[in-house]
């Protein structure tokens, strides 16, 4: 449901253009410029594109047969919650998939993130987030919402971005991802809520027209995280599975604590580029500092990781 700008909390500017699908990386950076995000067609190869989708599709299938699935989509804001929602909500996330295939790994060495995060964030920054959403029927459309909206004031710059590779066809059938052009430029997106006529809680509409990013399988959906978006509501009997690379600053918190969340294995394999990318850099040898208490340090920096300790023949102080 559309909403007109009076339903705005402050008067902002009026959209910008909707960014066509292009394959041309200069065309993409004006669009993320100008629209706040651009859509890459082809960005994936056909062999890639299966092999991705097949890794995904047989980890969501594993998860949910283990009774570990997250599951969401059920409530009015459409968003994923804290730990395992077993409720029969339609839509799966998948998490921290840095620990679930080398696929997954090797997917952080594109081309496609090489040239457009560093033209959106410079050429330091870290992995916030790898997961995927599968969005299923009958779920609740995602509410529009900023990827940097934790951040409490404005800011000139984004601090973070993300990238969605499309594993299908994203229509407007299937739910298709809603974008606000050119709010990148705006601050984060407001929420009204209303009663229905059972008294329940809902979302009020929303508070600016969207545009929906419709491209095929394989196409790459990249954007500013300051951009106001949302999942749309998946209205077909097939799944529509995306998956989802962030980036951030590496002053910035990332949203999944990756040196403490790598599974062992995973993190005795890593690459000193993995390292960095991971966060395992302190930033000017100054943020992020790790002693080695659980084994794990920095790339660039060291502290010993030893407990309470005293000199040999010394009495133990008073507690």
């Amino acid at each position: 449901m559309l909403a007109t700008k009076e339903s705005i909390a402050q008067p902002l500017a009026a959209p910008a253009r909707a960014a066509e699908p292009t394959r041309d990386l200069e065309t993409a950076k004006r669009d993320l410029t100008d629209c706040g995000y651009a859509i890459v067609l082809d960005a994936l190869a056909p062999d890639r594109l299966a092999a991705l989708r097949q890794r995904i599709e047989e980890q969501a299938a594993a998860e949910r047969e283990a009774g570990i699935a997250s599951l969401f989509g059920g409530d009015y804001t459409g968003m994923p919650g804290p730990g395992m929602q077993l409720d029969g909500a339609p839509n799966q996330r998948l998490a921290h998939l840095v620990n679930k295939g080398s696929l997954f790994r090797e997917h952080l060495r594109h081309p496609l993130i090489r040239e457009l995060v560093p033209f959106l964030l410079g050429d330091n920054f870290m992995l916030t987030s790898i997961c995927s959403l599968i969005m299923g029927k009958g779920g609740s459309p995602q509410m529009l919402h900023s990827d940097q909206g934790y951040v409490p004031f404005p800011t000139p710059v984004p601090v973070a971005c993300n990238i969605i590779w499309m594993m299908c066809d994203f229509t407007e059938e299937n739910g298709a991802t809603r974008l606000v052009p050119g709010s990148h430029r705006w601050p984060p997106p407001p929420l009204s809520f209303v009663k229905d006529d059972r008294g329940e809680t809902r979302l009020g509409p929303d508070p600016a027209e969207t545009v929906r990013a419709i491209a095929p399988a394989g196409s790459a959906l990249v954007f500013d995280a300051r951009l106001w978006h949302g999942g749309g509501a998946n209205r077909t009997d097939t799944p529509r599975p995306g998956l989802n690379t962030a980036f951030c600053l590496p002053f910035i918190r990332q949203q999944d604590n990756m040196p403490v969340s790598l599974r062992q294995e995973v993190y005795e394999d890593l690459t000193e580029e993995e390292k960095r990318l991971f966060g395992f850099e302190a930033l000017n040898r100054s943020i992020g500092r790790m002693a080695d208490a659980l084994g794990r340090t920095n790339s660039n920096w060291w502290d010993n990781g030893a407990g309470e300790l005293r000199p040999k023949g010394s009495a133990p102080s008073a507690s």
